[in-house]
């Protein structure tokens, strides 16, 4: 049978129609009444305990079955991080299980050139089988290499595999869609690990937020709004708790915050060491702390007697807030206060995200709001920035003196986690052609900048796509090998990164696949099986669910933590390890088993600070105020010498003198467009996590703006708006050199002069009714530049031009 465009994509024909849709009942979703739906008498129904796998948040779920089928859902309240909760887009789970866009078995694309046009249908069997000749065509030519996977997990057992797949296929060529990130480069050099820091917001008195949408989309929306609800609470109350919100613009999260400031975009960096300064000069700082476990506060000499400049002196010297008021754009009384609410209403800590750091002086920003923290002793502390424990997963065969799971690698740069944009300097400095392309529920035709530079990159390569719902990458996919929803396979969900206590959360099938997908975990077991004729040694398993059930038994012979848990069964436990005692939930594998079935997963509530060997891993086992790592690559002739040199002399550093490792003040490099009548692009996050699967949810797009429901807009500043002659609702492009889009203004003060804030995840050319073509995608005109020293996107440090479409009458 061959399917037309129309009919994979369901694009033109059901747009219209999808707004009506989002309205009515579950069964008329479905659209093609392939459920049962039971009319004359009551169901019977079921719970089943699950965990989301939308965003990195990984809520507790309970699912709702009538009959057996899945009806609806609801928080899972033993969850140790969401406690029952659900964002809007885990709420709407059931319109991601039950669309009409589900792509419902393997694709084979029967046009000539990209993006295709017609697909044909063809058989599992047949798909794996030539795929699996393909593969051990090119390894008996030697041409293994030219075969590439791109992960769009990033983490966990999902990511594990897939590293083990491409080495049973024989090709180092493992990538992540995006693993790049300034605050894992800055822990480096701080505190020698490349993991960024998890923070324990329940116990925090005071927040200090560089930018953080903590109730917007953050690692996980529910827990940041668990930790705000709090804090509103007890500032209700006797105003024990404070949150302070530093953004560029007014958003949710500062609306509800205790003291707001308007920051201009990339000085973050420069208002931490504002906040520095005053902490220093007024003796606010933990003294005890800072001379216990850090080092580089105080000027010192070096083993050969050189001296160096100290943070404490940099800082006296460059950061008064009152010299930084034009920079930051914030009063100095007004940080001056901030200062003085961190240090004496504790305990305290400060968190920053990509908000803030996702720009050419991204580590910098990272590495001075850490340093914060430093100066209030706020680490390993109840309340303060830990570093997140991972889940003791049991080891793959073979791999007995590999790290855990779930941990980052070491060493300065990213040594064995490359991204994307890794994979196109690859291929440009290769000059070889790429033969296959394994994409693993990635989009990076839509998630990086310029995603059109990565058709041209890849050329005739075939492409597999691992996708349930049709995306601008499965338009270009030579095969499309469907995955089934969370809702219909086994994973692990770990615990989102900005939480400190080991948490594993178990997704387990709520139904059989409703149609005629598969599992990616089991595909990629099942190809490397018909590749090497027999399941290979690392890869034992036949399917995901026993090789997750292999891992997660690595928490019963940990002898530590619990299956989830009340609250007060919680703190009973962690009162028991404190005091050295363990009791286990079973005395068998198979009953400790069924107990993360029932409960959901397992967590250690008890985490065990002050370990300081495992959180300082530099040379001097201390906090580094001078990034001594760093240092040490420059001036002993590491290989990474002339690198190092190369990054820091495009920072504008000519000679890395002391400032360069310290957190310094460092202006941000604008890209894009020049000029007095260019603004700055800010990419925020609606009131929802800006994922993939998030823009093919219908009641979640008419949720995001009901000013403008389902579609893309801009926020700008009154006084822009009347000097660029935009009226409110009116269309206005968005450009940058040859790229551009379109979208409505919407004129306020929520945002500030000389600034544009554009919603980030709520465009696609591609994908299903209620996505395809519905709002833009700011990445379109994103320069592809990196961050320097992290390889990061600088998805934050671009400037655009706006040019009015028509002069009509507003529509809002």
């Amino acid at each position: 049978m061959k399917l037309r465009r129309r009919d994979f994509l369901g694009i033109l024909a059901g747009a219209g129609a999808g707004i009506g849709l989002s309205k009515l009942p579950l069964r008329r979703l479905v659209g093609l009444n392939d459920l049962v739906v039971h009319k004359s008498q009551p169901g019977v129904q079921s719970w089943i305990r699950t965990s989301c796998q939308i965003c990195s948040g990984g809520c507790g779920m309970e699912v709702r079955l009538v009959d057996g089928q899945p009806v609806g859902v609801r928080g899972n309240p033993l969850h140790p991080i969401s406690r029952g909760g659900l964002c809007p887009v885990g709420a709407e789970s059931m319109h991601f299980l039950y669309s009409p866009d589900r792509i419902r078995s393997p694709l084979k694309a029967a046009s000539e050139s990209r993006p295709y046009q017609d697909w044909k249908g063809i058989g599992w069997d047949e798909a794996l089988d030539e795929l699996a000749e393909r593969i051990r065509q090119l390894r008996l030519q030697g041409k293994a290499d030219r075969i590439y996977l791109i992960d769009g997990n990033g983490r966990g057992l999902m990511s594990k595999l897939a590293m083990e797949f491409m080495n049973v296929v024989g090709s180092p060529n493992y990538f992540m869609e995006q693993t790049s990130d300034p605050i894992k480069v800055a822990m480096n050099m701080a505190q020698g690990v490349l993991q960024a820091p998890a923070y324990d917001l329940e116990n925090a008195a005071t927040i200090l937020s560089f930018g953080v949408p903590l109730l917007e989309g953050w690692e996980s929306p529910v827990h940041g709004n668990r930790a705000v609800g709090a804090i509103r609470k007890a500032s209700a109350e006797d105003r024990s708790r404070r949150l302070i919100q530093l953004d560029v613009h007014t958003s949710r999260t500062s609306d509800r915050a205790d003291q707001f400031a308007k920051i201009k975009p990339g000085s973050f960096g420069a208002a931490a060491l504002a906040i520095a300064y005053v902490l220093i000069s007024q003796k606010l700082y933990d003294r005890d702390f800072v001379e216990a476990y850090t080092s580089g506060f105080e000027d010192w000499k070096d083993e050969n007697g050189k001296e160096h400049l100290g943070f404490k002196n940099y800082v006296l010297q460059y950061c008064r807030p009152q010299d930084l008021e034009a920079t930051t754009g914030i009063a100095s009384r007004d940080l001056l206060k901030i200062a003085k609410d961190f240090a004496t209403k504790g305990p305290s800590v400060a968190i920053v995200e990509g908000a803030a750091t996702s720009m050419s002086n991204g580590v910098q920003t990272a590495f001075a709001v850490q340093a914060l923290n430093a100066l209030v002793g706020s680490m390993e502390t109840a309340g303060g920035a830990m570093i997140a424990d991972p889940v003791p997963f049991r080891i793959f065969p073979g791999n007995e003196t590999e790290q855990p799971i779930s941990a980052e690698p070491e060493g300065f740069r990213r040594k064995d986690f490359r991204d994307v944009e890794d994979l196109l300097k690859q291929l440009q400095e290769k000059g070889e052609g790429m033969e296959i392309l394994f994409l693993l529920n990635a989009d990076p035709f839509a998630s990086i900048p310029q995603g059109k530079r990565f058709e041209a990159a890849i050329g005739d390569a075939t492409l597999i796509s691992f996708s349930p719902l049709p995306d601008q990458t499965t338009q270009m996919a030579d095969l499309v090998l469907p995955d089934v929803t969370f809702l219909e396979r086994w994973q692990d969900c770990i615990g989102p990164n900005s939480h400190p206590n080991a948490t594993l959360g178990i997704t387990q099938p709520v139904i059989e696949p409703l149609y005629n997908a598969r599992p990616s975990g089991d595909v990629l077991l099942d190809l490397a099986n018909r590749i090497n004729g027999e399941s290979p040694a690392s890869l034992p398993w036949s399917n995901f669910k026993d090789l997750l059930k292999h891992a997660a038994l690595g928490a019963f012979d940990a002898h530590r933590g619990s299956p989830f848990s009340s609250e007060r069964e919680a703190a009973e436990i962690r009162e028991m390890e404190q005091r050295g005692w363990w009791i286990p939930v079973d005395d068998n594998e198979d009953g400790f088993w069924q107990e993360l079935l029932a409960t959901g997963g397992w967590w250690d509530p008890y985490y065990q600070t002050r370990m300081w060997p495992r959180v300082f891993q530099t040379p001097d086992r201390r906090f580094n105020f001078f990034a001594l790592p760093l240092h040490r690559q420059v001036s002993k002739g590491d290989p990474l010498e002339h690198e190092v040199v190369e990054r820091l002399r495009a920072y504008g550093i000519s000679e890395p003198g002391d400032p360069a490792f310290l957190p310094h003040l460092q202006a941000p490099v604008w890209l894009g467009e020049k000029g007095d009548d260019s603004l700055h692009m800010h990419l925020m996050h609606p009131i929802i996590p800006s994922t993939a699967v998030a823009s093919s949810l219908p009641w979640v797009r008419e949720a995001m703006n009901d000013k403008v429901p389902w579609d893309a807009w801009v926020d700008m500043h009154e006084d822009d708006g009347h000097r660029l002659g935009i009226a409110n609702g009116e269309m206005v492009e968005v450009a940058s050199g040859d790229s551009s889009f379109q979208a409505r203004v919407l004129l306020s003060h929520s945002t500030q002069p000389g600034l544009i804030s554009v919603p980030r995840g709520v465009g696609r050319s591609g994908g299903g009714r209620w996505a395809s073509k519905r709002g833009a995608n700011p990445n379109t005109v994103l320069a592809p530049d990196v961050e320097i020293m992290s390889g990061c996107f600088q998805f934050q440090g671009n400037k655009v031009k706006i040019v009015k479409i028509n002069s009509g009458e507003s529509h809002v």
